[in-house]
């Protein structure tokens, strides 16, 4: 049914692909680590179910000394797990399949150390106070052993629940049952004669859990999934040998109690209400080892020289309890009764039987497993899709069209501003730079011969100095000092792109703002000194030279109307003129830049809006097949 409606390996490519850029430029990078884990997770389950590798997951929960240990041991055929008057099972632990014993502690923050067969030796008989590391904060214990039946069914030991005189490790055996059992078989104490209180109320509390709607709590807690968890329920009554035998009224009396203690208190349904001795199921295997005996025995006769007639006699006596006679040439060589344990061993062949028959089903359960964690997960990157979209995105580009209009306003503000600044720096250069060339060029003489005070404007003879040249130029060049201007200026440019950490922007800026100061100060050095070449060249042309003036004005009056009328006979436009339409020029390519960078940044958010919503809506699609399978 999956593979009819899902491509297996379409999440994995489409969260690593598609949703990669995505996911490193807007998701934690906790929260990837985790969805990857998620995927890989799935992928393992789906690899396992494709390849028909299907298991079992047995939790086995009681309280504190109900025997679970024993339980435990006696269905692996062997005394694993330590048992004893102590609590005994440190954290959760979970039995697999290994090619040799091993033990590998999973922590809560998800480490792990694998322990050596020493310290595994050691972790088996101690008590959590002769550890050197905090049992608290141990998730699981995997244990690893070649015990064939571990390929079938994984066995999940839980520290056993609190009780009025001793505390367990509550959340941690909930959390097993809850998010790892396929069968939760609970251990009862047949010596407790029915049902305690504890017990009851905390079978109460684990199935109304057990039967919520299955989700991925994990990512956000509030994942809807449609169907109910699927989980077996088996009762064991453990210790039963201590009541009488197993096919007794005594055992059977204590079994209708458990039972009719069981459907008074609770909504559900018991699978399997199974009498159990762990004590006596080891005791089997003691007899068998009478029975290894006996055969050895036999060997060893067949080996020794002489002649033999060996004769095996069986009786069956009470019980169908068979006592073995060996003998050799009518001598008896051993006797040993070999007490029948076959009723003892029942249930567990009962247990192991109900096991497979789940484990063959489990094949559907596994198919909808994967379902409901595909759901989650699709639904899950769907979310992350709308979060992107409207949270990121979308909040990034209405954030640039505002800064960018901001920034355009006040680039023409600063325009405006730098012209007004220019128009007030050529008041000032006139203001600065004539008078100062009207008396370095001229001079104020009396006319000879006249009667009255007259007063003459003659040239002075510096500008037949070479020597002059310079000083003219140095005197208009540092009056203005352009790039002082400019430098100002784009470093206000520079703090207010800097201030909207527009890097792209800035940095392009910087680049052309070198290039203009440089073509600027250039400009302007070849402007200035054209400007001196035409005053000395247009200097002995000056209308002004040997004009008369009244005498009873001071040579500064005169000086001053000689500067003004040199403005107009030498116009000083073409000093400023080139500089001046670059820099607005300037302004006007810095605004087309920052459309055109916005423009491209904007238009790229908007399609990965687009391809992001295709697909959310992609997801949708598989999201409704998804939710119809998990109805079915």
């Amino acid at each position: 049914m999956l593979k009819d409606y899902i491509d297996v390996k379409k999440f994995s490519e489409f969260y690593s692909s598609k949703l990669g850029e995505y996911v490193k430029s807007y998701i934690s990078r906790d929260m990837d680590t985790k969805i990857r884990r998620k995927i890989y997770d799935l992928e393992d389950k789906i690899s396992r179910f494709q390849m028909d590798e299907i298991f079992v997951n047995l939790v086995i929960a009681g309280e504190y000394n109900s025997g679970k240990s024993s339980v435990i041991n006696s269905i692996l055929g062997e005394k694993i797990i330590p048992v004893g008057s102590e609590p005994m099972t440190l954290a959760v632990s979970v039995f697999k399949y290994g090619e040799r014993p091993k033990a590998l502690i999973e922590f809560e923050d998800e480490t792990f150390r694998e322990i050596s067969r020493e310290d595994f030796e050691k972790l088996k008989h101690t008590s959590k106070e002769n550890l050197d590391f905090d049992s608290s904060k141990i998730k699981y214990i995997h244990f690893y052993y070649p015990e064939p039946y571990l390929n079938k069914v994984n066995i999940i030991d839980t520290p056993g629940f609190s009780t009025a005189t001793q505390a367990g490790d509550d959340k941690k055996t909930r959390d097993a049952i809850l998010h790892k059992a396929d069968v939760l078989m609970w251990i009862f104490n047949a010596n407790n004669g029915t049902v305690k209180n504890s017990e009851l109320q905390i079978l109460k509390d684990l199935f109304e859990k057990a039967f919520n709607p299955a989700a991925e709590e994990e990512l956000n807690g509030e994942l809807e999934i449609s169907k109910k968890k699927k989980l077996k329920f088996f009762c064991v009554i453990n210790r039963v040998d201590e009541k009488g035998n197993i096919e007794s009224p005594q055992v059977e009396t204590v079994v209708k109690e458990f039972a009719s203690e069981l459907g008074r208190g609770l909504d559900f349904k018991i699978d399997s209400m199974i009498p159990y001795s762990a004590k006596k199921i080891f005791e089997h295997k003691l007899e068998i080892k009478k029975a290894q005996n006996a055969i050895e025995k036999v060997g060893e006769l067949l080996n020794q020289s002489g002649e033999h007639r060996i004769e095996i006699t069986k009786k069956t006596g009470s019980g169908n309890n068979q006592t073995i006679v060996l003998s050799d040439m009518g001598n008896k060589v051993i006797e040993c009764e070999i007490v029948d344990y076959s009723a003892w061993l029942s249930p567990l062949e009962k247990i192991k039987t109900e096991l497979e028959s789940i484990r063959k089903n489990a094949r559907n359960i596994m198919e909808y497993s994967i379902i409901n964690d595909l759901y989650s997960l699709y639904k899950y990157i769907k979310t992350i899709a709308d979060f992107i979209i409207s949270h990121k995105i979308q909040k990034s580009v209405d954030q640039g069209n505002a800064e960018i209009a901001f920034i355009i306003k006040s680039l023409k503000e600063l325009k405006c501003g730098f012209n007004e600044r220019i128009t007030l720096l050529k008041k000032e250069f006139n203001q600065k730079v004539w008078p100062v060339l009207s008396k370095f060029f001229f001079q104020i003489q009396a006319q000879p011969g006249a009667a009255s005070n007259i007063k003459i404007l003659k040239l002075s003879g510096n500008h037949k100095n070479e020597q002059a040249r310079k000083k003219v130029f140095d005197l208009v060049y540092s009056t203005f000092n352009i790039k002082s201007q400019i430098n100002e200026e784009t470093s206000k440019i520079c703090d207010m792109l800097d201030s909207y950490d527009t890097t792209r922007e800035y940095l392009l800026l910087l680049d052309k703002s070198r290039k203009l100061i440089n073509d600027f100060e250039l400009d302007y050095s070849r402007n200035v000194e054209a400007f001196v070449e035409a005053l000395f060249e247009r200097l002995e042309k000056f209308y002004l030279i040997d004009k008369s003036f009244q005498g009873d004005r001071s040579d500064e009056n005169i000086l001053s109307e000689v500067a003004s009328e040199l403005v107009t006979h030498l116009s000083n436009e073409f000093v400023f003129n080139k500089p001046l339409w670059k820099i607005e020029d300037y302004y006007d390519d810095l605004v087309v830049l920052l459309k055109i960078v916005y423009l491209l940044a904007t238009s790229d958010l908007k399609s990965k809006i687009m391809e992001l919503t295709s697909i959310k809506d992609e997801q949708l699609k598989d999201l409704v097949k998804l939710e119809e399978l998990l109805q079915k």
